[in-house]
Protein backbone atom coordinates (compact mmCIF):
# COMPACT_ATOMS: atom_id res chain seq x y z
CA UNK A 1 0.00 0.00 0.00
CA UNK A 2 1.02 3.39 -1.01
CA UNK A 3 2.55 5.18 1.85
CA UNK A 4 0.07 8.58 2.96
CA UNK A 5 2.07 11.72 3.01
CA UNK A 6 1.96 13.52 6.07
CA UNK A 7 2.35 17.19 6.27
CA UNK A 8 3.28 18.74 9.54
CA UNK A 9 1.82 22.56 10.58
CA UNK A 10 4.24 24.42 13.05
CA UNK A 11 3.39 27.91 13.83
CA UNK A 12 6.55 30.16 15.46
CA UNK A 13 7.25 33.38 17.76
CA UNK A 14 10.09 34.22 19.01
CA UNK A 15 10.81 30.42 20.00
CA UNK A 16 14.56 30.54 19.81
CA UNK A 17 15.22 28.67 22.79
CA UNK A 18 13.39 25.54 22.55
CA UNK A 19 12.58 25.83 18.63
CA UNK A 20 16.02 23.22 17.81
CA UNK A 21 14.83 20.47 20.31
CA UNK A 22 11.25 20.73 18.60
CA UNK A 23 12.87 21.01 15.14
CA UNK A 24 14.83 17.52 15.90
CA UNK A 25 12.18 15.11 17.22
CA UNK A 26 10.45 15.78 14.21
CA UNK A 27 12.53 15.36 11.44
CA UNK A 28 13.71 12.26 13.15
CA UNK A 29 10.30 10.40 13.30
CA UNK A 30 9.61 6.94 12.41
CA UNK A 31 7.39 7.72 9.88
CA UNK A 32 8.85 10.04 7.38
CA UNK A 33 6.95 13.18 6.82
CA UNK A 34 6.28 14.75 3.55
CA UNK A 35 7.19 18.30 4.37
CA UNK A 36 7.09 20.69 7.46
CA UNK A 37 5.27 23.71 6.99
CA UNK A 38 6.86 26.69 9.45
CA UNK A 39 4.80 29.82 9.73
CA UNK A 40 6.14 32.59 11.42
CA UNK A 41 5.01 35.51 12.89
CA UNK A 42 7.07 38.19 12.74
CA UNK A 43 9.90 36.83 15.66
CA UNK A 44 12.20 39.12 16.79
CA UNK A 45 14.51 36.84 18.25
CA UNK A 46 16.47 34.22 15.79
CA UNK A 47 14.11 31.94 15.24
CA UNK A 48 14.11 32.84 12.07
CA UNK A 49 17.30 32.17 11.57
CA UNK A 50 17.52 28.70 13.01
CA UNK A 51 14.76 27.68 10.63
CA UNK A 52 16.37 28.73 7.39
CA UNK A 53 19.37 26.85 8.65
CA UNK A 54 17.02 24.07 8.98
CA UNK A 55 15.56 24.65 5.92
CA UNK A 56 18.99 24.67 3.93
CA UNK A 57 19.63 21.31 5.06
CA UNK A 58 16.27 19.87 5.14
CA UNK A 59 13.97 19.87 1.53
CA UNK A 60 10.95 18.92 3.69
CA UNK A 61 11.24 22.29 5.40
CA UNK A 62 9.52 25.34 3.31
CA UNK A 63 9.53 28.59 6.11
CA UNK A 64 7.14 31.18 5.45
CA UNK A 65 6.89 34.59 7.26
CA UNK A 66 3.84 37.00 7.78
CA UNK A 67 4.29 40.46 6.92
CA UNK A 68 1.90 41.41 10.23
CA UNK A 69 1.49 39.48 13.34
CA UNK A 70 -1.52 37.55 13.04
CA UNK A 71 -1.46 35.57 16.38
CA UNK A 72 -1.33 31.71 17.26
CA UNK A 73 -4.89 31.39 16.40
CA UNK A 74 -5.21 32.90 12.84
CA UNK A 75 -1.64 32.30 11.88
CA UNK A 76 -2.42 27.93 12.01
CA UNK A 77 -5.61 28.68 10.32
CA UNK A 78 -3.22 30.35 7.64
CA UNK A 79 -0.71 27.99 7.97
CA UNK A 80 -3.11 24.82 7.66
CA UNK A 81 -4.00 25.93 3.69
CA UNK A 82 -0.05 25.93 2.82
CA UNK A 83 -0.38 21.95 3.46
CA UNK A 84 -0.40 19.66 0.52
CA UNK A 85 -0.14 16.20 2.82
CA UNK A 86 -3.06 13.56 3.02
CA UNK A 87 -3.35 13.99 6.57
CA UNK A 88 -1.90 17.57 8.94
CA UNK A 89 -0.22 17.16 12.33
CA UNK A 90 -0.02 20.80 14.43
CA UNK A 91 3.21 21.23 16.10
CA UNK A 92 3.88 23.54 18.86
CA UNK A 93 7.00 25.59 18.58
CA UNK A 94 8.34 24.06 21.99
CA UNK A 95 7.39 20.66 22.89
CA UNK A 96 9.21 17.66 22.53
CA UNK A 97 8.20 14.80 19.63
CA UNK A 98 8.14 10.74 20.88
CA UNK A 99 9.61 9.94 17.86
CA UNK A 100 7.06 7.15 17.37
CA UNK A 101 4.53 9.76 17.51
CA UNK A 102 3.36 9.78 13.87
CA UNK A 103 3.84 6.36 12.92
CA UNK A 104 1.22 5.58 15.94
CA UNK A 105 -1.23 8.07 14.83
CA UNK A 106 -1.18 6.34 11.01
CA UNK A 107 -1.35 2.57 12.05
CA UNK A 108 -4.52 3.75 14.02
CA UNK A 109 -6.61 6.60 12.23
CA UNK A 110 -8.12 4.22 10.15
CA UNK A 111 -11.44 5.99 8.30
CA UNK A 112 -11.61 8.35 11.14
CA UNK A 113 -11.63 12.07 9.95
CA UNK A 114 -9.03 13.16 13.25
CA UNK A 115 -7.10 11.14 15.88
CA UNK A 116 -5.31 12.54 19.09
CA UNK A 117 -3.42 11.39 21.61
CA UNK A 118 -2.40 11.98 25.31
CA UNK A 119 0.79 14.26 26.68
CA UNK A 120 2.65 14.77 29.52
CA UNK A 121 3.79 17.99 30.74
CA UNK A 122 7.76 18.80 31.66
CA UNK A 123 8.97 21.77 32.34
CA UNK A 124 13.21 21.79 31.20
CA UNK A 125 13.96 18.02 32.01
CA UNK A 126 11.79 15.14 30.54
CA UNK A 127 13.08 13.01 33.18
CA UNK A 128 10.95 14.94 35.21
CA UNK A 129 7.13 14.98 34.13
CA UNK A 130 4.45 16.34 35.60
CA UNK A 131 0.60 15.32 35.04
CA UNK A 132 -1.10 13.71 32.32
CA UNK A 133 -3.04 15.95 29.95
CA UNK A 134 -6.23 13.34 30.14
CA UNK A 135 -7.07 10.81 32.84
CA UNK A 136 -8.15 7.56 32.53
CA UNK A 137 -11.91 8.89 33.07
CA UNK A 138 -11.73 11.43 29.72
CA UNK A 139 -14.46 11.14 27.15
CA UNK A 140 -14.59 12.21 23.92
CA UNK A 141 -17.99 12.08 22.91
CA UNK A 142 -20.02 14.69 20.99
CA UNK A 143 -21.53 16.60 23.86
CA UNK A 144 -17.98 16.72 26.04
CA UNK A 145 -16.42 18.08 23.07
CA UNK A 146 -18.92 21.00 22.62
CA UNK A 147 -19.27 22.10 26.24
CA UNK A 148 -15.95 20.54 28.55
CA UNK A 149 -13.33 19.40 26.54
CA UNK A 150 -10.63 20.88 25.39
CA UNK A 151 -8.13 19.37 23.13
CA UNK A 152 -4.91 20.79 22.12
CA UNK A 153 -3.92 21.41 19.02
CA UNK A 154 -0.10 19.35 19.21
CA UNK A 155 -2.30 16.13 20.12
CA UNK A 156 -3.75 15.96 16.29
CA UNK A 157 -3.53 14.74 13.13
CA UNK A 158 -6.40 15.20 10.82
CA UNK A 159 -7.41 14.18 7.48
CA UNK A 160 -6.70 17.21 4.96
CA UNK A 161 -10.29 16.86 3.46
CA UNK A 162 -12.02 18.69 6.62
CA UNK A 163 -9.91 22.13 6.19
CA UNK A 164 -12.82 22.94 3.90
CA UNK A 165 -15.53 22.20 6.30
CA UNK A 166 -13.53 23.90 9.06
CA UNK A 167 -12.91 27.29 6.64
CA UNK A 168 -16.32 27.92 6.52
CA UNK A 169 -16.71 28.03 10.11
CA UNK A 170 -13.37 30.08 10.69
CA UNK A 171 -14.91 32.31 8.01
CA UNK A 172 -17.72 33.02 9.74
CA UNK A 173 -15.95 33.31 13.12
CA UNK A 174 -12.20 33.46 12.53
CA UNK A 175 -11.43 34.24 16.80
CA UNK A 176 -12.79 30.90 17.30
CA UNK A 177 -9.84 28.76 18.81
CA UNK A 178 -8.35 26.60 15.76
CA UNK A 179 -7.83 23.30 17.99
CA UNK A 180 -11.44 23.29 19.18
CA UNK A 181 -12.77 23.92 15.92
CA UNK A 182 -10.33 21.25 14.33
CA UNK A 183 -12.18 18.93 16.90
CA UNK A 184 -15.70 19.83 16.69
CA UNK A 185 -15.38 19.61 12.71
CA UNK A 186 -13.77 15.96 13.12
CA UNK A 187 -16.84 15.22 15.48
CA UNK A 188 -19.39 16.35 12.95
CA UNK A 189 -17.87 14.30 10.21
CA UNK A 190 -17.73 11.17 11.61
CA UNK A 191 -16.25 9.74 14.79
CA UNK A 192 -12.75 10.76 15.96
CA UNK A 193 -9.97 8.07 17.64
CA UNK A 194 -7.65 8.58 20.55
CA UNK A 195 -4.25 6.61 21.48
CA UNK A 196 -4.04 6.73 25.38
CA UNK A 197 -0.35 6.96 25.22
CA UNK A 198 1.77 10.03 26.20
CA UNK A 199 3.03 10.78 22.46
CA UNK A 200 4.39 14.59 23.22
CA UNK A 201 6.13 15.79 26.28
CA UNK A 202 4.23 18.76 26.60
CA UNK A 203 6.59 22.14 27.87
CA UNK A 204 4.63 23.98 30.49
CA UNK A 205 6.04 26.77 32.51
CA UNK A 206 5.63 30.88 32.57
CA UNK A 207 7.55 31.51 29.75
CA UNK A 208 7.05 28.97 27.28
CA UNK A 209 5.48 30.50 24.00
CA UNK A 210 2.89 27.47 24.09
CA UNK A 211 1.40 28.17 27.91
CA UNK A 212 -2.08 28.88 28.05
CA UNK A 213 -3.41 29.74 31.56
CA UNK A 214 -7.46 28.12 30.96
CA UNK A 215 -8.47 29.61 33.62
CA UNK A 216 -8.81 29.16 37.69
CA UNK A 217 -9.48 26.13 39.70
CA UNK A 218 -13.01 26.50 41.41
CA UNK A 219 -14.59 24.52 44.25
CA UNK A 220 -17.99 23.29 43.45
CA UNK A 221 -19.79 26.07 45.35
CA UNK A 222 -17.75 28.70 44.12
CA UNK A 223 -17.94 27.56 40.32
CA UNK A 224 -21.43 27.11 40.63
CA UNK A 225 -21.81 30.47 42.27
CA UNK A 226 -19.21 31.93 39.06
CA UNK A 227 -21.50 30.18 36.28
CA UNK A 228 -24.63 31.67 37.71
CA UNK A 229 -22.98 34.92 37.35
CA UNK A 230 -21.76 34.31 34.36
CA UNK A 231 -25.29 34.57 33.21
CA UNK A 232 -26.05 37.60 33.73
CA UNK A 233 -22.60 39.07 31.70
CA UNK A 234 -24.02 39.94 28.35
CA UNK A 235 -20.89 39.46 26.97
CA UNK A 236 -19.88 36.01 27.95
CA UNK A 237 -23.76 35.23 26.96
CA UNK A 238 -22.38 36.52 23.55
CA UNK A 239 -19.45 35.08 23.34
CA UNK A 240 -21.10 31.66 23.60
CA UNK A 241 -23.82 32.39 21.44
CA UNK A 242 -21.19 33.79 18.54
CA UNK A 243 -18.69 29.97 19.15
CA UNK A 244 -21.68 27.97 18.35
CA UNK A 245 -23.51 29.97 15.60
CA UNK A 246 -20.07 29.15 13.59
CA UNK A 247 -21.05 25.61 13.25
CA UNK A 248 -24.34 26.28 13.45
CA UNK A 249 -24.68 24.81 10.37
CA UNK A 250 -22.94 21.56 10.77
CA UNK A 251 -24.87 18.14 10.30
CA UNK A 252 -23.94 16.21 13.45
CA UNK A 253 -25.14 12.61 13.34
CA UNK A 254 -25.92 12.78 17.15
CA UNK A 255 -29.11 14.04 17.67
CA UNK A 256 -28.10 15.24 21.22
CA UNK A 257 -24.88 17.08 19.99
CA UNK A 258 -27.67 18.84 17.30
CA UNK A 259 -29.86 20.34 19.73
CA UNK A 260 -26.76 21.47 21.76
CA UNK A 261 -25.62 23.72 19.43
CA UNK A 262 -28.98 24.85 17.86
CA UNK A 263 -29.82 25.39 21.80
CA UNK A 264 -27.05 27.83 22.44
CA UNK A 265 -26.56 29.40 19.32
CA UNK A 266 -29.98 30.86 20.00
CA UNK A 267 -28.39 33.09 22.74
CA UNK A 268 -31.73 32.93 24.42
CA UNK A 269 -32.04 32.05 28.43
CA UNK A 270 -34.90 29.55 26.95
CA UNK A 271 -31.80 27.72 25.10
CA UNK A 272 -29.48 27.49 27.66
CA UNK A 273 -32.24 26.05 30.05
CA UNK A 274 -33.09 23.63 27.77
CA UNK A 275 -29.21 22.49 27.16
CA UNK A 276 -28.88 22.14 31.14
CA UNK A 277 -31.87 19.67 30.99
CA UNK A 278 -30.46 17.94 28.28
CA UNK A 279 -26.94 17.43 30.03
CA UNK A 280 -28.60 16.47 33.42
CA UNK A 281 -30.85 13.84 31.86
CA UNK A 282 -29.55 12.42 29.35
CA UNK A 283 -25.28 13.26 30.27
CA UNK A 284 -24.25 12.85 33.51
CA UNK A 285 -22.69 9.57 32.58
CA UNK A 286 -20.87 11.09 30.08
CA UNK A 287 -19.55 14.44 31.64
CA UNK A 288 -18.88 12.83 35.76
CA UNK A 289 -18.97 8.91 35.64
CA UNK A 290 -17.34 8.68 38.48
CA UNK A 291 -19.53 10.60 41.11
CA UNK A 292 -22.75 9.96 42.85
CA UNK A 293 -25.61 10.16 40.78
CA UNK A 294 -26.90 13.12 42.50
CA UNK A 295 -23.83 15.12 42.09
CA UNK A 296 -23.63 13.76 38.50
CA UNK A 297 -26.44 15.65 38.22
CA UNK A 298 -26.22 18.55 39.26
CA UNK A 299 -23.22 18.86 37.78
CA UNK A 300 -24.07 17.59 34.68
CA UNK A 301 -27.14 19.86 34.60
CA UNK A 302 -24.92 22.84 35.14
CA UNK A 303 -22.53 22.17 32.55
CA UNK A 304 -23.91 24.50 29.97
CA UNK A 305 -23.64 27.60 32.89
CA UNK A 306 -20.00 26.44 33.28
CA UNK A 307 -19.02 26.63 29.62
CA UNK A 308 -20.58 30.08 29.21
CA UNK A 309 -18.25 30.87 32.47
CA UNK A 310 -15.36 30.35 31.31
CA UNK A 311 -15.75 30.46 27.14
CA UNK A 312 -14.43 34.10 26.96
CA UNK A 313 -10.87 32.56 28.32
CA UNK A 314 -9.55 30.37 26.70
CA UNK A 315 -12.42 28.99 23.28
CA UNK A 316 -12.60 32.77 21.58
CA UNK A 317 -10.99 35.26 21.69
Amino acid sequence: MQQKKVSVVMCTYNGEKHLREQLDSILSQTYPINELVIQDDCSTDSTLTILQQYAETDKRIKVYVNQVRLGFNHNFSSAFLKATGDFIACSDQDDIWVKTKIEKLMERIGDAPLIFHNSITFTQDMQHTGKRRHSESFRYDSASVLLKLFICGHECLFRREILSLYQKAYEREPDICYDQLLMITATAIGQTRYVNEDLVFWRRHPDASSYLTSGRSYSTSTGLYAALKAMKNPQKRETAKRFFQAFSFYNFSDKRAKNIVTNLASGTWGGVVKTCILCGLHERNVFYPHISPIRSFIKSFFTPLYFIRDCTRYLIF
